[in-house]
């Protein structure tokens, strides 16, 4: 319900309580000091935070924090109706907790202070906040032990948070994927999988690691594989000679160098490669025995393997892309039509709101009886059992 003026807050014994408070149109706000501590959470709306002594005031958008110490005098004023989520707790609870008064203590520096944790923390806050708010309205054993958790971790996090992503964040994540590549080559990569340690689309993902290894995921991937095997076998088999009877796709001189070294007689120079490129390759790979080039644009390469019958083809690139681009789009209408037809043969949808709650640690009994309008009675009529 939204209030005009603060909410009242009284300390249990414990040290900590959480609430909300939905600013109406009308609301006004006088200087005050509290004699506790206080986190505000601006989940919707738009606040600023004055202090005393001629302190700049500090804006806070919808996903800002708040973090107020006792004592300390301020002012907030709604810039739009906010709605503020609240944990507020005692210098008593702070000391409870080894090291919780020193973190609180850098969080603020003494005074008020406004962050911007990003969304990743603004979903998990309001995750345990919801459950906190669960703990609190009910009477289950451990209750306050469960409340006292939920605040320490929630500052905890909020002193761990990351830094505000930079211009060159993506960058940085397809970095991190590209090395863990060169440690990890021998596990079963895909490019699905790097694609979502770095969260990103294919095709994103494929352009920026283009540009940060100067080749593709696979010819990286394959280079590392083929130089590793090279070196086990030279280790283990120095004397062995090798002999290989298949046709392999190579990008770069370095995936030659390691196919060579396995004894391997013929490679065909993938079209992926400019004739820019593969001019500037060729000087390393004069001693390479038969070296094919793909050169006609529209050039199509079937290989043989079994009986006679095709088993690759090797296309221009941009050909190639063409069609991949096709197939995705194709993969997409597909899609849509079958969520279209489940939903026009009756299958059942729901909300964003409704999704958000239950995936952000809400209890699902709370959200599913909200969601089908029944009230605690209803539901425990329903069930044959009483609603105490």
């Amino acid at each position: 319900m939204p209030v005009s003026r603060p909410i009242p807050v009284t300390l249990p014994a414990h040290g900590v309580v959480f609430a909300e408070s939905v600013h109406g149109p009308g609301f006004r706000m006088a200087e005050r000091a509290d004699r506790f501590h206080k986190l505000l959470y601006v989940l919707h709306g738009r606040v600023t935070c004055a202090g005393s002594g001629g302190r700049p005031p500090v804006p806070a958008p919808a996903g800002s924090v708040l973090c107020i110490p006792a004592g300390d005098r301020h002012r907030i004023t709604d810039t739009a109706p906010p709605t503020l989520l609240l944990v507020c707790f005692s210098q008593a609870f702070l000391r409870r907790e080894p090291g919780l008064a020193e973190l609180w203590r850098r969080l603020t520096g003494g005074r008020g202070v406004g962050l911007r944790p990003g969304p990743v923390w603004g979903h998990r806050f309001e995750g345990l906040w919801r459950a906190a708010i669960v703990e609190q309205a009910g009477a289950q054993i451990g209750r306050e032990t469960a409340i006292g958790a939920a605040a320490g971790t929630i500052l905890v996090s909020l002193a761990r948070r990351p830094a505000e992503p930079t211009a060159d964040h993506a960058r940085r994540r397809v970095e991190a994927v590209a090395r863990e590549l060169a440690e990890t080559f021998y596990e079963p990569w895909s490019l699905e999988r790097a694609c979502a340690r770095a969260a990103m689309s294919r095709r994103h993902f494929s352009a920026l690691f283009r540009t940060v290894t100067g080749r593709t995921f696979l010819a990286e991937l394959t280079e590392r594989r083929l130089t590793h095997a090279a070196r086990l076998l030279r280790a283990l088999a120095p004397e062995c000679p090798l002999h290989a009877s298949t046709q392999m796709t190579l990008t770069s001189a370095e995936c030659i160098a390691a196919v060579e070294s396995l004894g391997i007689a013929r490679a065909v120079l993938a079209r992926e490669l400019s004739l820019a490129e593969i001019a500037a390759q060729e000087k390393d790979l004069n001693r390479y025995p038969r070296l094919e080039r793909l050169s006609e644009p529209r050039q199509i390469l079937v290989l043989d393997e079994h009986d006679g019958r095709p088993e690759y083809v090797v296309i221009p690139f941009a050909e190639w892309k063409t069609v991949a681009d096709r197939l995705e789009e194709l993969e997409d209408i597909t899609e849509a039509r079958s969520i279209s037809s489940a939903i026009a043969a009756g299958e059942e949808t729901f909300p964003y709101d409704f999704s958000k709650r239950l995936t952000s640690g809400e209890s699902p009994l709370k959200v599913w009886r909200e969601y089908r309008g029944l009230t605690l009675a209803a539901l425990a009529e329903r069930c044959g059992v009483s609603a105490s």
